[in-house]
């Protein structure tokens, strides 16, 4: 199992505090191209409470999207995802280190966890799961994304 992924493995734990800065590291524009298959993530930094996200898939098939975003609640995080545009799903903040920060939401049929961690600025893993089967992606940074307050 690759080390990233054995923290979806992990036993879930009560919602850390945490605040939106400790995953200013998420903030850019991440992508891989492999196999005839480009995958891009992207997220703006953090600005008044939220981080906001854009994951595509592009490939011979046609596109997938999904709109992302990280928000402040009770002191703690929330990840929700959009897939395709439908409705979000919420998944809480589970555990967080310096680098890497897994969400879970053990109701979700597929999948109940979801993780990334930053690997020296220049490469973003993502993995999502559910105990039984995962995906994992590996994306290099393809630039930055600007945001944040107006002056």
């Amino acid at each position: 199992m690759h080390a990233f992924a054995a923290l979806l493995a992990a036993p879930l734990a009560a919602a850390p505090t945490a605040t939106l800065e400790q995953l200013s590291w998420l903030a850019g524009h991440w992508r891989s191209a492999a196999d005839g298959r480009v995958v891009e993530e992207l997220w703006m930094p953090p600005a008044g409470g939220t981080m906001l996200g854009l994951n595509r898939s592009v490939s011979a098939a046609g596109a997938r999207f999904e709109f992302l975003r990280i928000v402040e609640e009770d002191g703690t995080l929330a990840y929700l995802a959009s897939p395709q545009g439908a409705a979000p799903t919420r998944f809480a903040l589970d555990a967080l280190g310096e680098d890497w920060v897994r969400f879970a939401n053990p109701a979700h049929d597929f999948p109940t966890q979801i993780g990334y961690r930053h690997e020296g600025g220049t490469v973003l893993h993502a993995c999502v799961g559910d105990g039984t089967r995962e995906s994992c992606w590996r994306w290099e940074r393809a630039g930055d994304v600007a945001g944040g307050v107006p002056e």
